[in-house]
């Protein structure tokens, strides 16, 4: 029995500010490893896992592994496979393992010094899975990976308080672990959770910007797996940030619709685009004429305009700068028609309680820094003087002059002009553009809702002719009566104002900022929307009244 304990191999893994270190530990003899950070992860060496070794010693073997990681919560069993414990205190940690096969038990024990706490805020994940949906759209099966978070308390053990965590538009994949955990974990939310006992699970399509029904049957596949092996079935919370809310929504409309048991008791729309999604006109424009004319073109205008035109863009965008000819400026995209006529048809899901919370003003309050038609940024380049020098830069004169949506005004102007020899040694011809807001549209760009700061980001940009200057650093990406998805055209309802606004939305509870009745952030979690998702988790959110302004 010594020698099959002589094989295990334990390994802690510490991680303190996005730093993980590998300790091994041998199991022939008791050491002192210091290690900083409170999340360690123990896993038994393949060796002594795999189906050759125990099939090669005993055919009819039980084993079964138990360890105490003096965390305070005793003996508990470990799985093959790992098993991990977190800290909340500092100092000398003794470790002992027992390992039961056919009745006969052995025991080991390592001691830890722990010298530095990092609680629930790791944002490695102790376990992910790779994933693939059923169901294919558009002849393409979404793939992604799920990031697994267990719960303070029981570590190793079976899962059986899910909570999912969809993730949102994500082009080039790019919020790994890191940047989705920080996304979800603002206010300490997700760590309060796992202390509570709850194991979160975070959905990362690889396709992140792909067209929404894909990834939707990708959320569909983990909603069925974790049903699988949830024990007690315990029903699901599926939260969805921004575009991760229309994900949910319709995997589970669309369970619903076709006899799939989701076994979900809680939907939660976070700032998610019900009725669309605005990106300013103007700086579409801005990007479509600056990635094309040559080298003067503006830096990342080809990358952003290409995240502009994927899939999930095109389908939640009010307004897009590539409508057919057919169409003028400020139709929305077939696209966009084409989703939001089938998401409308699928109905949102019934069995289940669905909320929807806002960044957005509820009485009407636009963006304090943004008005309808004003400048929203300017390029403005001249230098003539260098027109006859063949080294100079070529383009010697950029304009560029983007506006907020006004009914039937300039949204947007473009100019490069470039230098003229006796000989054409330019390259660059002469480019002039501009736009005008058809005088039918809406104006999305200063409207109440969650914002995001593309004009701030597009200041920062470094060119090598002259300087970028955003007016405002922000403009309107969900507007709250999308957000809500309340019944009205008029973008500046005041929802508050309404005593019969729950007849409007679909939602059984709507949440709106209440104290500073202003518009921040998009997914912005704050501590008043914290108390909300703690309140409506935890299962007794029905308690409280369902308008918003009651809130806290």
């Amino acid at each position: 029995m010594n020698s099959i304990i002589k094989r295990f191999k334990r390994i802690l893994i510490a991680s303190v500010l996005g730093a993980m270190a590998f300790i091994s530990l041998p199991t022939s003899n008791a050491s002192d490893y210091v290690a900083s950070g409170a999340y360690y992860k123990w896993s038994i060496d393949a060796s002594f896992t795999g189906s050759n070794f125990l099939s090669s010693k005993c055919l009819n073997c039980s084993l079964k592994i138990e360890a105490d990681f003096d965390d305070g919560l005793g003996w508990r069993q470990v799985w093959l496979g790992w098993t991990a414990s977190v800290y909340e205190t500092v100092g000398l940690k003794t470790i002992n393992v027992k390992t039961t096969l056919s009745g006969q038990t052995a025991l080991a024990k390592h001691t830890l010094s722990v010298t530095k706490l990092d609680s629930l805020n790791s944002p490695f994940p102790l376990d992910r899975w790779s994933i693939t949906a059923d169901i294919p759209y558009g002849g393409e099966y979404a793939t992604g990976e799920v990031y697994i978070y267990n719960s303070t308390w029981k570590r190793g053990a079976p899962i059986d308080k899910p909570i999912v965590l969809v993730d949102g538009f994500d082009p080039g994949n790019e919020n790994r672990e890191e940047g989705l955990f920080a996304a979800t974990n603002q206010q300490n939310l997700m760590a309060d959770l796992r202390r509570m006992g709850y194991d979160i699970f975070i959905l990362n399509p690889n396709d992140g910007a792909g067209a929404i029904q894909k990834n939707a049957f990708l959320l569909v596949k983990l909603i069925n797996t974790l049903n699988s092996i949830t024990i007690n079935k315990e029903p699901l919370v599926i939260i969805g940030p921004s575009m991760g809310g229309l994900i949910a929504r319709y995997a589970l409309a669309y369970m619903e619709k076709n006899g799939q048991f989701h076994n979900t008791r809680l939907y939660v729309s976070l700032d998610s685009p019900h009725q669309g999604a605005n990106i300013p006109l103007g700086i579409q424009h801005f990007l479509n004429f600056f990635q094309k004319v040559g080298e003067a073109r503006f830096p990342v205008a080809e990358a952003n305009l290409a995240k502009i035109n994927s899939p999930a863009a095109r389908q939640m965008l009010v307004y897009h700068h590539s409508q057919p000819s057919s169409r003028d400026n400020g139709y929305p995209l077939l696209d966009f028609d084409q989703f939001y006529t089938e998401l409308k048809s699928l109905g949102y899901p019934k069995k289940l309680r669905k909320i929807a919370l806002t960044n957005g003003s509820a009485s009407g309050k636009g963006q304090a820094s943004l008005a309808e038609g004003a400048e929203l940024i300017k390029w403005d380049y001249r230098d003539n003087k260098n027109c006859f020098d063949i080294k100079a830069p070529e383009p010697y004169v950029i304009y560029s002059h983007v506006l907020t949506i006004s009914p039937g005004a300039k949204i947007f102007g473009g100019q490069v002009k470039a230098c003229w020899f006796v000989f054409p040694v330019v390259k660059i011809s002469v480019k002039e553009d501009g736009k005008n807001a058809a005088s039918h549209v809406k104006p999305y760009d200063n409207a109440p809702g969650g914002h995001f700061d593309a004009p701030k980001t597009i200041d920062a940009t470094l060119t090598p002719y002259g300087d970028i200057v955003a007016s405002s650093p922000v403009a309107t990406f969900v507007p709250t009566i999308s957000a809500l998805d309340i019944a009205t055209d008029n973008l500046f309802y005041n929802i508050r104002a309404d005593a019969q606004i729950m007849s409007k939305t679909p939602f059984d509870a709507i949440y709106y900022p209440v104290a500073t009745d202003a518009n921040e952030p998009h997914v912005a979690i704050t501590n008043e929307k914290k108390q909300v998702l703690m309140r409506e988790i935890i299962g007794y959110g029905w308690l409280v009244p369902i308008i918003s302004n009651l809130l806290l």
